[in-house]
């Protein structure tokens, strides 16, 4: 009793520590249902369903009259994910064409967003008009009119998306309060054109913000619910804008010359000769305004005659495209040489030296412009690694002459655009024992190197909130466990939370999941940061508990969190969550996060009875466990001859229920050679009998053993090719011969007991043990079995 009371003091005391550090800690407690992202069921959203005799579309209503060659609609075999997406065609910028799904009905108040992934495409015979495509959200009353100024619309028109697909959404868009209806349109829209393609449309919902309430204390930290926007709006974290023009001083040239006849903005590099090598500003030519600037230079053998402009600061690896309008003419006194003039693009390291090699040149001498003005471009110039500046050289070089004039220069930038192949998302054995295999599910975008997405949003992670100075993420080179960058969360508020997530990972239930990341939590006074696994239905409901970790150290070194889920029943996915809680506060850094199972391999099987009787005929069945794609197998079976005779063997059920299999077998020395397929790369998966073999017991009691043996092989199906597996070794089963079947119970003898023992279990479900109470094999214990012991008890 003593000891009953101390071990029951232990169990509450432990179980009064764990429920403390579990009220300290910001646990992420239970999804609350209602807050969840929900989703609008569609008909037909992917464009997988079969289309109508009649060309209709299901869940779709053509908007617009077919034009042949010029506005049309089909089904395509270009997709985002399945097999199909809607390919809409416009060479003329003239209408609309578009497709409007069936109609939706809605909850008033509720904020819906219409999301869609597109590939817009210049058509063949194209014209004019921007290469996109639009989505539209339309609400309706109850009469199923549309509701004006109610609609939520997104454009894409891209051009460093066209030929891939990108995701594009909606605003978050309230349902008006006669709202009855809602419906998707996708469209080409007028003065538009495309080869689009429409893939993965999806509609989503959620209940608008309530009230703020009062920060709740670390005990009741309540968990984060996510939007339910596909692309909440975010800030985006990189220091330059992906896009712009940089202002120069006096680009046209209109400002008033100094009193030396200095230019402002520009600076000559060249030494001026009279009647024969000069510059000026001019009011005989001007593109815009009254004056450009004059190069002149009648000789094509003095040098170089060279305006250089201010420095301006850039970014190494920014897209420079310089343009100036330029009118070259004959100058007076010309002999020979080429007649026009350059633009020059020049870059400096931090110390104003010129980086030489990376000069860009367009050279301009154009005969049949001369005498007006054309816009030159020097375009996609790649700013070196250690740019800090630029300038803008204006010139006629030395082997050219030219009485030529410059105006209205512009000079622009952009993010370089680097075509990623696309990410191989395929699962991968990444370990194997022989017996069991570990496989890595893809995460998208699982180390953060992935391009950003257009606006700023970090690819194929889903934020639940937008990125601010108080609550940010981003993507980030300042740590990374491998490649260059990593995921960064700063959180310094303690009221709210910093939430991505990932793709969403396919899962079976009752399969046990493994996520794992690098974390690197950087800020000393950290409160902590959590990593966490969640499991949802079709519906998108979560199923299951949270499996998470909350974290508050090491300091400043990479470690390994890792989580184990299993799967539960109705699982169809799960994702991977990255986050700072409510109550926290934290600079942490995550990479390389992972997602995998474990697996058994497929094997050989053997499975033979346990006992059989002289001169019993009995059945060894040869299979497959765990088997995937299996279409054939050779099999070497060995036997003792003295023991055993081979009497047949046969196709099993599992591996063939019509015609479509051949089978062949020899005995050679002990050894049965089966040789099994099945016809036209047909498969079978899961354990199954591949071969059923009937021997019979001739020997004397005792012990045989037959052996499957190494060197056997399964055949299977990958890619449309067969491979084998080929086993190192062998694979046994014992059988005891006795001398009598009716020694049930294995005593060596046939008396009363086992009269008794058939006699007290007929009805009885058949088991390892009372399987041999069946005398006759017909799969059940009756009467027929307990005669059969009466006939032996009275011939023996």
């Amino acid at each position: 009793m003593r000891i009953m009371r101390i071990r029951l003091s232990i169990f509450l005391a432990v179980a009064l520590l764990i429920s403390s550090i579990m009220a300290g800690l910001p646990v992420i407690h239970a999804m609350d249902e209602s807050a969840q992202p929900n989703e609008i069921i569609m008909v037909n959203p992917g464009f997988e369903e079969e289309v109508s005799e009649d060309g209709s579309i299901p869940g779709w209503t053509p908007n617009y009259t077919p034009v042949v060659d010029s506005v049309s609609h089909s089904i395509s075999t270009e997709a985002n994910s399945g097999s199909q997406s809607l390919n809409l065609f416009d060479n003329s910028n003239e209408g609309t064409v578009e497709l409007v799904s069936d109609q939706y009905e809605v909850q008033p108040g509720n904020l819906y967003t219409l999301s869609a992934w597109i590939n817009p495409n210049e058509p063949v015979g194209r014209v004019d008009g921007s290469v996109g495509g639009s989505i539209h959200l339309r609400f309706y009353d109850e009469n199923r009119v549309e509701i004006e100024e109610s609609r939520g619309e997104k454009d894409c028109n891209d051009n460093s998306v066209q030929g891939k697909f990108t995701q594009i959404s909606t605003p978050n868009m309230m349902a008006p309060d006669n709202a009855k209806y809602v419906s998707a349109a996708v469209l080409i829209t007028e003065s538009w054109t495309g080869d689009t393609y429409f893939d993965d449309v999806m509609i989503t919902y959620e209940s608008p913000a309530s009230e703020p309430e009062p920060t709740p204390t670390p005990e009741s930290t309540p968990i984060p619910t996510p939007m339910a926007s596909p692309t909440p709006p975010t800030t985006l974290t990189e220091s330059t804008p992906s896009s712009g023009e940089i202002t120069m001083i006096n680009p046209g040239f209109e400002d008033a010359v100094g009193e030396n006849g200095e230019i402002p903005g520009w600076t000559p590099n060249y030494t001026p000769i009279p009647n024969s090598v000069s510059h000026s500003v001019s009011t005989k030519q001007a593109k815009n305004g009254s004056q450009s600037l004059n190069l002149f230079d009648n000789s094509n053998t003095t040098g170089t005659v060279e305006l250089v402009s201010d420095k301006y600061a850039v970014e190494s690896g920014q897209i420079y495209t310089l343009s100036a309008w330029i009118n070259p003419n004959v100058p007076a006194g010309w002999k020979a040489g080429s007649v026009g003039g350059s633009i020059q693009l020049r870059f400096y390291d931090e110390s104003s030296k010129e980086i030489t090699a990376s000069r860009g040149v367009k050279h301009y001498s154009d005969t049949n412009a001369q005498g007006k003005f054309t816009q030159v471009y020097l375009e996609n110039i790649k700013a070196p690694e250690n740019a800090k500046y630029v300038s803008i050289a204006l010139l006629i070089t030395p082997v050219w002459t030219g009485d030529t004039y410059f105006d209205d220069l512009t000079l622009t930038y952009k993010s370089e655009v680097i075509v990623e192949p696309e990410e191989d998302l395929t699962e991968k054995v990444i370990s194997s024992n022989g017996i069991k295999e570990i496989v890595s599910i893809p995460v998208p975008n699982a180390g953060f190197e992935r391009n950003l997405n257009v606006d700023g949003t970090i690819q194929s992670w889903k934020a639940w909130g937008p990125s601010t100075d108080m609550l940010k993420y981003e993507r980030s080179s300042q740590k990374a466990y491998t490649g260059k960058y990593s995921l960064k969360i700063t959180d310094s508020l303690d009221t709210n939370h910093v939430v991505l997530e990932s793709m969403p990972l396919a899962v079976k239930p009752g399969v046990e999941y493994t996520a794992s990341a690098m974390m690197n939590i950087e800020d000393p006074n950290t409160t902590g940061a959590t990593f966490l696994l969640r499991f949802f239905n079709a519906q998108n409901t979560q199923v299951g508990t949270d499996v998470l970790q909350h974290y508050k150290s090491p300091i400043n070194e990479w470690y390994k969190a890792e989580l184990k889920g299993l799967a539960p029943d109705g699982a169809k996915y799960a994702k991977i969550l990255t986050l700072v809680n409510v109550a926290n506060k934290a600079v942490v850094y995550y990479d390389d996060v992972m997602f995998t199972y474990e697996r058994d391999l497929m094997n050989l099987d053997i499975t033979a009875p346990e006992f059989a009787a002289h001169n019993q005929t009995f059945t060894v069945q040869l299979g497959a466990t765990n088997a995937s794609s299996l279409t054939g197998a050779e099999l070497n079976l060995a036997f003792d001859t003295n023991a055993l005779e081979f009497v047949e063997a046969a196709v099993h059920s599992d591996f063939s229920t019509t015609d479509n299999t051949t089978l062949s077998s020899n005995v050679n020395n002990g050894v049965l050679a089966i040789q099994v397929s099945k016809n036209g790369n047909e498969i079978v998966n899961g354990n199954v009998g591949i071969v059923n073999v009937k021997f019979k017991a001739k020997g004397d009691k005792g012990n045989t053993v037959l052996s499957l043996k190494a060197g056997s092989i399964l055949k299977t199906v990958k890619n449309g090719a067969v491979e084998s597996t080929t086993y190192p070794s062998d694979l046994r089963a014992r059988i005891t011969i006795m001398q009598y079947a009716e020694d049930v119970n294995h005593d060596g003898i046939v008396n009363l007991v086992d009269l008794l023992l058939v006699a007290k279990n007929v009805g009885v479900q058949l088991d390892s043990i009372t399987k041999s109470y069946d005398l006759n094999n017909d799969g059940k214990i009756d009467a027929a079995d307990v005669d059969l012991l009466l006939q032996a008890l009275t011939t023996n």
